[in-house]
């Protein structure tokens, strides 16, 4: 009876140890359970990221060919480098490229071509230019001037110009003609010789230089000597230059340009001679 007893207990307490290895083995997940499910309820959420669709540039690439290897490349303005260089990815359209070096400059719009590549030629070897420059000439003296047509014949190489200028001014702008006084002249440069120091983008050239000729210069003057009385001085002024020192400006594009002129005319007396017209190069 004793071991019947016993046995009764030892299967009791195993019972109750199994229950209890039971419900510890059931309880701790579902408590790790729930305290997951509180930390994903608590903790912020990242946004998510929305993909944008991408729209690629239709470009081009551009090869850049000079014959100065100290040339600078420019594209729009910026700088991209020097001597011959290749600029990928170049938007379709319009754009400048220009080279400059020393002062001297090369420019060209260019249009890329899509997916391929185009070749642009930027050469400093100029070619020899005939260049006439029909005109207007004022030249004055000290107390009378003359107007009238005037033309420039020469030839432009590389960044020199040389030709000849010839005028026949027979009126003056300046002089009252109502009261006698007339002046005319004719003559010009045998030699003319100017060097462009500024070129912007071929736009614009400024170029200083030296004249020398014969101008002639005849006109008459009639002024009062005395206000009390009603009679007057005729005076003739006839004077003889031999040229001086002259500047060019030159403003546009390609073949024809405006151009501006000015000598300092020295001889019996300093005088000058103003020039507008239009340059063309051929």
């Amino acid at each position: 009876m004793f071991g019947r007893i016993t046995f009764i207990l030892i299967s009791f307490v195993a019972l109750g140890y199994s229950e209890d290895l039971n419900l510890n083995s059931i309880s701790a997940p579902a408590v790790q359970d729930s305290q997951a499910q509180q930390q994903l309820h608590l903790a912020p959420q990242a946004p998510v990221p929305v993909p944008v669709p991408v729209h690629a540039v239709e470009s081009g690439t551009l090869r850049i060919v000079t014959d100065d290897e100290n040339a600078e490349i420019y594209l729009d303005g910026r700088k991209i480098g020097t001597n011959s260089c290749i600029i990928e990815k170049v938007p379709l359209g319009q754009h400048e490229v220009y080279a400059v070096d020393n002062g001297d400059s090369k420019s060209m719009l260019v249009y890329p071509i899509l997916n391929s590549v185009r070749e642009v030629n930027l050469s400093f070897k100029r070619q020899l230019y005939f260049s006439v420059t029909p005109s207007f000439a004022q030249v004055v003296t000290h107390v009378l001037d003359a107007f009238g047509p005037s033309i420039d014949i020469g030839m432009r190489y590389k960044k020199s110009y040389y030709g000849l200028n010839f005028h026949w001014c027979f009126s003056g702008l300046a002089n009252d003609y109502s009261s006698g006084n007339y002046a005319y002249s004719f003559g010009g440069a045998i030699f003319q010789w100017n060097y462009t120091i500024v070129n912007a983008k071929d736009v614009f050239e400024l170029s200083p230089g030296f004249n020398a000729g014969f101008w002639y210069f005849d006109g008459g003057k009639e002024s009062a000597s005395n206000y009390m009385y009603s009679y007057s001085n005729y005076t003739d002024y006839e004077e003889l230059f031999f040229g001086g020192p002259c500047v060019k400006m030159d403003l546009g594009y390609k073949r024809v340009f405006l151009e501006a002129s000015y000598t300092l005319l020295i001889g019996t007396r300093v005088g000058s001679q103003i020039t507008v017209g239009i340059n063309t190069r051929i």
